[in-house]
């Protein structure tokens, strides 16, 4: 078994490498340059779920020292914080995906899960309807307004 050099925690070799750390800098990273998390993968994110469950077993744990359980509390805190931001993050960038779609006709969302390709593909169709029912009509090009028909307003 693998001991984390800093909390003297028991962690799986698999996941030995400090995945707090990695997200960390993956989000340093994307604030810096856009485009960042188009490269994060799924095993991170479950790497990081399974990296939870750990400190919450040791939180929760009746043999667990208390300086054990404060610093799962507190790296625990902190990669919360950090998949938060990167969950955020990914959401905006599907949304300007979707939007950009709309705005150009074809545009490369780059590595998505099944999961956020249905969101990408749910928020398209979205925009797609609320554009329609404005007098858009959908083009090659992206969505344009049409003179043929004035949009129905309600009010």
């Amino acid at each position: 078994m693998i001991f984390d050099a800093e909390t003297g925690l028991p962690i799986k070799q698999e996941c030995a490498p400090d995945i707090l750390h990695d997200l960390q800098l993956i989000r340093r990273e994307e604030n810096e340059h856009p485009g960042t998390l188009q490269e994060l993968h799924p095993r991170d994110i479950t790497a990081a779920w399974n990296r939870l469950a750990e400190y919450r077993t040791i939180v929760t744990s009746p043999v667990s020292a208390d300086e054990a359980r404060d610093c799962a509390i507190e790296k625990g805190m902190a990669l919360l914080g950090a998949l938060q931001d990167i969950y955020f993050i990914r959401v905006k960038k599907i949304a300007v995906a979707a939007c950009d779609v709309c705005m150009v006709g074809s545009v490369n969302p780059g590595h998505l899960t099944p999961e956020e390709n249905h969101l990408y593909e749910t928020l398209q169709s979205a925009m797609f309807d609320y554009l329609s029912a404005r007098g858009f009509k959908n083009t090659p090009d992206g969505m344009e307004l049409s003179m043929s028909k004035p949009p129905e307003v309600k009010a």
